[in-house]
């Protein structure tokens, strides 16, 4: 078996955003703890937030209607949110930018996509690069090679998304050397 990765390289987000916030002491996510896949990511997201001394107050949800009162709860509580892999959450992160608008409080993505939601940054993979990445090892599989010969890999590249707009919205200043690191910046 071969193939390339796209886990969500929690640790290396948190890192990232930190850099824009670097005297934040508290970070927020919301979760659903009956989701095997988002206890994995967000156990990644506790040991990312010891080493980095950060306080990570964690909130629980079963289903989207619990979304808006943990947001809530977390505006209340945490100096920034930071959504990681879950289902719950990021099929309602519209509710979350909401609730960050209003209290002013910055709010990062996991997922590129979560950039054109709300967020106002989200470092992740390069889907063109991993599907590129991909294909390489599919045509090495087409010229006889065995796939399990072939070691996996994670993504090559991750890419800095920039939301001018809603950090703005979310009474935040992105630093001026993470608005050069960017990628791509939107909502400017």
């Amino acid at each position: 078996m071969t193939g390339v990765s796209d886990r969500w390289p929690v640790t290396l987000q948190l890192e990232m955003y930190s850099r824009f916030f670097p005297r934040a002491k508290k970070w927020g996510t919301i979760y659903n703890a009956g989701d095997p896949r988002s206890i994995l990511y967000v156990k990644e997201l506790r040991e990312a937030a010891g080493r980095l001394k950060v306080e990570l107050i964690e909130v629980t949800t079963s289903n989207g209607d619990e979304i808006l009162p943990a947001a809530e709860f977390l505006a209340r509580k945490a100096q920034i949110i930071y959504i990681t892999y879950d289902h719950i959450a990021l099929s309602s992160f519209d509710t979350i930018a909401k609730v960050c608008n209003e209290k002013k409080i910055p709010l990062f993505g996991g997922d590129l996509k979560c950039v054109t939601k709300g967020a106002m940054a989200a470092y992740g993979w390069d889907y063109s690069q991993i599907g590129y990445s991909a294909g390489r090892k599919a045509v090495r599989i087409l010229k006889g090679e065995q796939a399990g010969d072939i070691p996996w890999e994670l993504g090559e590249k991750l890419v800095l998304l920039i939301n001018e707009k809603a950090a703005k919205a979310q009474g935040a200043i992105v630093p001026p050397e993470l608005l050069k690191k960017a990628n791509k910046i939107v909502g400017e």
